[in-house]
Formats: C-alpha cells, structure tokens, sequence
C-alpha cells in the first residue's frame, strides 16, 4: 500500500462527488502518467470469470481494464490498455476482514423477548450441537440437529445470570444487555424470505443466552470465493439482496450496518438470507435517520463512518456496502481494503471515479450506472434502496427472476410466519402459491438431515 504519496490533493474533500467519469482537463497528461506509472507492471492475458449462465458475462477477475482518454491533447478513445493490478498495492484480495464496532443507536422501547429457562433447554429442545459453524458479531453459531433431524443454527452469547441481578452493575454490562434486548426485539419480528429466520431468544440459568435461526449451509463469501457463480446466479441473488435490504429499511425500519458476504447465507435452493444483526440499528419513520460510530468490516464500510465524531445515515451505509458485494461477486476482489485516503486504490477512486468502477465491471454491463450510484461518496447523493429497485436494470431483474415481498401488504400474502419452526412447511406453500417470489424457502424442509461425515449422540 502506497502512503502519502498518492494522497488526495487538498481540493478533494469527502464529500466532493465530482463525475462519475474524468473531464478532459488540462491536468489530463499528468493524471494519467501518474495513472500508468502506478499500474504500470504488467500485462497479462484477460480471463473470464464466469461459466456459462443465462448470459455470458466476461468479468475481469483480477485485471483492470482501462481505457486511456486522454492523451494531453483531447479524447483518444482508441487506445485501450489492460493491465494487471500490482499485488502489493492494487489488488485487494477476497479475505474476510474483521468487523468492527463502536456505539451504535438503538430503539430504547423494546419489552423483554429474551426468555428465562432452565439450564439444558436448548440442548433438550434443539439438539446436540454438531460443529461449530461461525462467528458473528458477539457471540459464536453451532449447527444443532433436533431429534426430529430438522437443523438449526444457534448463536451463543454470555450475560450475566438471570439469577445475580448484582453482576449488571457495570455500565458495559447493562449497555450489553439493552443492546441485545433491541437485536432479539427486531430479530423475531423479521418476516422476509430474504432475511434469516429467528425462532427464539433464550437465557439459561447460568447467564448464557442463546438465539436460534433457520440453518443455511453455505455463506456468500464460500460461494464468491469458490468462482463457481454464473452471472445469471449473481444477478438473482443481488436482486435478493435489495429485495432484503428494501424490506428491513421501509418495513422493519432496521438498518443492517455491517453488510458483508459473510453476512449473506445461501440455503439449499440457492436463496441468499440476510444475518447477523449485532451491529443493526433501528430508528423512526417520522424522525432523521442519524447514527454514529464505526461498525462494519474495513472494505464494506461508507467513507462517511470514518468522519470523526460525525453522524451519519446508515441506510445510506448499507446500500454503498450493496455496491461493494456486487463489485466483490462479479470480481472476487475487494475495489479497496478501506475507504480512507491512506489506502491507495480509494485515493484513485477519488480522483478517477468512473474509470475505476469500469475496470472491474465493464462501462457497457447494465449494472454499471446503478453499482456507479451506490458508491457515489456524499451520501446525501447517494440513491436509497427505494431509488435502487426503481433503476431500470432492477426492474428488468424483477421481471426476470420475480418479485420478492417487501411491504407488509406483500408479506400478508404470503402469509404471516409463526414463532414454530413446525409452521415454515405451511408457509412455504402458502409462498409457493402466493405468485410472489416464486421457488424461495424460508426454512429448511422437515426431512433436512446433516451432511454426510458428521455424527452425533444424543438422548433422541
């Protein structure tokens, strides 16, 4: 990584959006020279990313493509280069990068959801754990199987007993709580095929508490990081994912904050679920949206987080995270490790906007306007997910693969989930024949057994 000798000069400010391209100034020759040098290793062959799908979609994996226009003397659009980024300072690789967290704002109005049992209650009533599965924000997930062999994924955190109310005297500790108190709230309120399922929230005698969801077997980042995703698959699942980002923002009223591919869980139909919602937080229709503090993982976070002291809109965060996953899924490469001008690759995108964007998604691919729209810098230019679904490429993806229910009006259609695992069979049909989203589960079937390999015993 290249430090202060790339930054931005004192005219970019955060908030400076500029253009989407590069004007042909008089500074052009110089720019560019800059450019190339900083690119300047290495050619290599370009290759496709993607098997054959719906459409064939040559990505550019690991090359930039680029196109020179401008020469010192005006516009030359014939010249084009293709360059590999070098290592040390321009290819980010797909990693899982750490999540963040400070403060966050929560709603302060939540009843208590988080049930008191006896000790051994999620063992008597889901099952044995058979691995451990994730970690997430707070706590970690194992797979449990039922003694019916139904799968669930249980999230493990540790409070303090139900019975020593003398160790909530900390203000970390009763600032822990009411943060887990506001997750659970909103957390069995979720009803969207899109958004992981939680069952139950449950705090066992000896302080540790517990939330049971859905089971899917893969996360998006497996999936990404295998390069086995056709275009036609990555096309669906983002239309997913809008389509679950538009419900949690104009229903639920919930902004996610640490979006990311390993927060994107894909099920058994090749349905992408929305999980982990530790670094959420939720706010009201009727009142400005601001939140504060960094939450998030480095290479999804919206520059505007880092401001210091600053407030921000995280519904904005979440649909720039958006862009940053659509660019990851077609690429399998991170644009940058950090929107913060001491990285080198976000001090290019500042100051070469479209261009950047083009190297990784092709200026005639149609998504390329709308992902250019969900990373514009300022925020307040930056489109909501309402504008999102709205752009005409969405559209043609709705049409394509269908409409995923995102307004309560929508999900009374479909019917209304139930707090029993034993209800999501009925769901599911009722869902099947709803003419919305066609073809998406929203749990697992009752026949769902663990993959060969794995044993366990139990008292079943």
């Amino acid at each position: 990584m290249h430090s202060g000798k790339h930054e931005v000069s004192p005219t970019h400010t955060l908030y400076d959006n500029g253009s989407n391209g590069v004007s042909g100034s008089a500074q052009g020759k110089k720019k560019f020279a800059h450019f190339r040098r900083l690119f300047s290793s290495l050619h290599r062959k370009h290759h496709s990313r993607y098997s054959s799908g719906d459409s064939q979609h040559h990505g550019h994996h690991s090359m930039v493509h680029l196109r020179q226009h401008e020469n010192g003397h005006g516009h030359d659009n014939s010249v084009q280069k293709r360059l590999q980024q070098p290592p040390t300072s321009s290819t980010v690789l797909l990693r899982r990068p750490s999540t963040s967290s400070t403060t966050s704002t929560a709603s302060d109005e939540n009843a208590p959801v988080i049930s008191d049992r006896p000790e051994g209650y999620i063992l008597e009533t889901y099952g044995l754990p058979v691995q451990t599965i994730g970690q997430g924000t707070g706590g970690y997930v194992k797979l449990h199987q039922g003694c019916d062999g139904r799968l669930y994924a249980v999230k493990t955190f540790t409070f303090p007993s139900a019975g020593d109310r003398s160790k909530m005297t900390t203000d970390m500790n009763v600032r822990q709580w009411k943060h887990l108190l506001d997750e659970a709230s909103f957390s069995l309120s979720l009803r969207h095929p899109n958004v992981i399922r939680t069952y139950q929230f449950v705090r066992e005698t000896d302080g540790t508490v517990y939330s049971v969801m859905e089971y899917c077997e893969k996360d998006l980042f497996t999936v990404v990081q295998s390069g086995g995703l056709t275009r036609k698959e990555i096309d669906r699942m983002f239309l997913q994912l809008v389509s679950g980002v538009a419900y949690l923002h104009d229903t639920a009223r919930v902004a996610h904050r640490d979006m990311k591919l390993d927060n994107l869980c894909v099920d058994e139909e090749g349905n992408l679920k929305i999980i982990d919602f530790g670094c959420s937080s939720t706010f009201d229709a009727q009142q400005p949206t601001q939140t504060r503090g960094i939450c998030g993982s480095d290479p999804y976070i919206a520059p505007e987080v880092f401001v210091p002291r600053a407030q921000y809109d995280p519904r904005k965060v979440d649909v720039w995270a958006l862009g940053i996953i659509f660019l990851a899924m077609v690429s399998g490469h991170f644009p940058w490790e950090v929107a913060k001008t001491v990285d080198s690759n976000y001090t290019l995108y500042l100051k070469y906007r479209g261009r950047v964007i083009d190297h990784w998604l092709a200026r005639d691919d149609p998504a390329n306007s709308v992902i250019k729209s969900m990373l514009v810098i300022d925020p307040l230019l930056r489109p909501t997910i309402d504008a999102v679904v709205r752009e005409p490429w969405v559209v043609e993806l709705t049409e394509r693969f269908g409409r995923a229910p995102t307004t309560a009006a929508d999900l009374s259609k479909a019917a209304t989930l139930a707090s029993s695992p034993a209800d999501i069979k009925a769901v599911n049909e009722a869902m099947a024949t709803s003419g919305i989203y066609g073809g998406g589960n929203v749990g697992y079937s009752s026949t769902s057994t663990v993959s060969s390999g794995l044993s366990i015993s139990s008292g079943c």
